[in-house]
């Protein structure tokens, strides 16, 4: 889809291509962290810890 929009002659435009096209190209990865998700990292990693402790 990016090809067709840069008008590369090998792009092509279809209608999935366009609907993933306009959901993907917002680059959702690159959006900051809010509060709830580095909330959820730091419980995920405290829980990783206490249950990734070897018992002796």
């Amino acid at each position: 889809m990016q090809l067709y929009i840069d008008g590369e002659p090998k792009g092509r435009k279809s209608a999935l291509g366009v609907k993933y096209y306009e959901e993907f190209s917002e680059r959702f990865w690159e959006k900051p962290q809010t509060i709830y998700d580095i909330a959820h990292e730091i419980n995920l990693s405290q829980t990783m810890s206490h249950t990734t402790t070897p018992s002796t």
